[in-house]
């Protein structure tokens, strides 16, 4: 522990007292020499705030006030309009000269010293090393091995590989959410458990054995953290990945394995202390203790009853899945009906998709047809994940709000302890565990009504969180909606909630995404019969899908106009 302070508070004084970090305090104007370290990322237009693009470096040389300093500390380069497509062209590995304007951070998140905004030409100095450059290759190969999937797959692919999710559809992504699935969308520790765990049986069937398979998983790993641009989600990845693959051997359970993921986390922030705040790492280490102090007794239980690769994926994402939502919970206000059956539905195909991703990206290098016929077989084992994904996160119940206080979160800690309790009490009877799989549908099928809901209703504002989206009623089963809230199937649920399957109007206000954005779930599920549209087009972006949405599913759209009045059944509508 106090080790772990003592690194931590040098890194913060380092941080808020450095050459780069002093400069920054004042807005000062600095030369840099600086390394690109991770893809650039494209910022959408929010607001006032223009499209733009950001790059994470490492400043090696900074020059403010006649001064000169040789540092190494993480900055932020960002840039919008023109310069903003330079950068976006970096690559990783490069080294670049630049004038930038510096200033401080919002949260120092990543020991990040500085906001860095180009007052000039970035200079390229140096293209990327060896390593980097062969990095790179293997990365955009497996992006162009996709070309021939459909989007989706195209998408999820990558993001199961090497942890690119710019390729990942906004509503995909909502649905994994809603799923509890989101880890697989970017690296994560079981993504390298199931990994490594498959290159190690191959290894072990062509006879490889003691200090060479230890070798080959160290060889493994190290690929896989260089692959993902050893960002520090990687690094945790990889760490907790090794410790978990710990529990499927007898010596990493219980409190041996306990020892081993104490020690992980402690390396980890002597080298990162910026994961002591971070919400993906205490999940990572919440989900590994899990697997290792649960996941062996209830599959040796089940074991005597049952496969043994049913066991497995049975038991380990019900461990992961108790001992994880708390934490889930106090980030979402929502405790997961169907994540533990999402999570052990799409498990046995992460592998698969993962190890033949892999080979697509390394063949595409060498041989692109071969990478292109790799690359498709990936992407259609990746379809039964995205179904799974859909298909929980449409059920009833998939999400059931929970209050976030430190007496809700308490309940909810005893009530995953009393299941941990009951699903090892359980695991060796094969009509318990029917019995629970059976209560465990029924909670995915079944959505309590809110207690004390009108009946007679006649404006409803459904709680969509940031955004809107109201009812007026029109009829037993039909209704005025305005706007559909942020994406998500908040707004649809608010609708199959009140029973209204038709809607006599749809009015967007405007389209902005907390307004827009649930659009998707609701067009082309009920008939509408006219869209009232806001005249002014801004976003354009947005404004543009929703009209190619509306007019893909025949809705009739009309622009709003001040003083038009328009009558839906009971309701009178007026354009003020």
């Amino acid at each position: 522990t106090a080790s772990a302070i003592g690194c931590c508070l040098g890194q913060l004084h380092w941080c808020e007292h450095g050459p780069l970090a002093g400069a920054a305090a004042d807005e000062a104007v600095v030369e840099v020499t600086a390394r690109v370290a991770a893809d650039p990322v494209a910022l959408e237009q929010r607001g006032s705030f223009p499209a733009a693009t950001r790059v994470t470096v490492v400043v090696e040389t900074v020059r403010v006030r006649g001064g000169s300093w040789h540092v190494r500390s993480r900055a932020e380069l960002t840039a919008s309009g023109e310069r903003g497509e330079r950068i976006a062209s970096l690559r990783v590995g490069e080294r670049v000269r630049l004038l930038a304007l510096a200033s401080s951070p919002d949260d120092h998140d990543d020991g990040l010293v500085a906001v860095l905004r180009p007052r000039g030409p970035v200079e390229r100095l140096a293209g990327p090393g060896p390593v980097d450059r062969a990095v790179n290759a293997v990365r955009s190969r497996l992006r162009e091995s996709m070309r021939w999937s459909p989007h989706d797959q195209a998408g999820l692919v990558p993001s199961l590989v090497e942890g690119d999710t710019s390729g990942l559809d906004g509503t995909l992504e909502e649905d994994f959410r809603a799923s509890s699935l989101t880890h697989l969308t970017a690296v994560s520790g079981t993504n390298l458990t199931l990994m490594l765990a498959f290159f190690l049986a191959v290894a072990r069937a062509a006879g490889v054995r003691g200090w060479s398979l230890r070798s080959l998983a160290v060889l493994v790993v190290a690929a896989f953290v260089v692959l993902c641009r050893a960002e520090p989600s990687v690094v945790r990845a990889a760490a907790m990945g090794l410790v978990a693959l710990a529990a499927t051997g007898r010596r990493g359970l219980g409190p041996s394995g306990l020892r081993q993921l104490a020690c992980a986390v402690w390396l980890l922030l002597l080298v990162d202390p910026w994961l002591a705040r971070s919400w993906g790492f205490a999940l990572s280490v919440a989900a590994t203790g899990g697997i290792l102090l649960w996941a062996g007794p209830w599959q040796r239980a089940m074991s005597g009853w049952a496969p043994g690769w049913l066991a497995e994926s049975v038991c380990v994402p019900a461990a992961a899945q108790l001992a994880t939502q708390p934490l889930i919970t106090a980030l979402s206000g929502t405790v997961s009906m169907t994540g533990l059956v999402a999570n052990m539905a799409a498990g046995p195909f992460v592998a698969p998709v993962t190890v033949l991703g892999l080979l697509a990206a390394l063949c595409g290098v060498a041989c692109p047809p071969a990478g292109a016929v790799l690359g498709w077989c990936a992407g259609w084992c990746a379809e039964p994940i995205i179904l799974v994904a859909r298909l929980c996160a449409g059920l009833p119940a998939a999400t059931l709000a929970w209050p976030v206080s430190g007496w809700s979160l308490a309940v909810l800690g005893c009530v995953c302890l009393a299941l941990v309790r009951l699903i090892g009490r359980a695991a060796a009877r094969p009509g318990a565990c029917a019995a629970l799989a059976g209560v465990l549908l029924v909670g995915c099928l079944w959505r309590p009504a809110a207690p004390g809901w009108p009946s007679g209703w006649a404006i409803v504002s459904c709680d969509v969180g940031q955004g809107d989206a109201t009812l007026v009623r029109t009829g037993a089963r039909s209704a005025v909606l305005v706007d559909a809230g942020p994406p998500g199937d908040a707004a649809a649920r608010c609708l199959r909630e009140q029973h209204v399957d038709h809607l006599s109007m749809l009015v967007l206000s405007h389209f902005h995404d907390d307004h827009v954005g649930g659009l998707p779930q609701i067009v082309g599920h009920m008939g509408i019969d006219l869209a009232l549209l806001d005249p002014l087009e801004s976003p354009a972006g947005n404004a543009r899908r929703v009209h190619e949405l509306l007019d893909a599913a025949g809705v009739p759209t009309r622009t709003a106009r001040a003083g038009e009045r328009i009558d839906v059944g009971p309701v009178r509508w007026l354009t003020l």
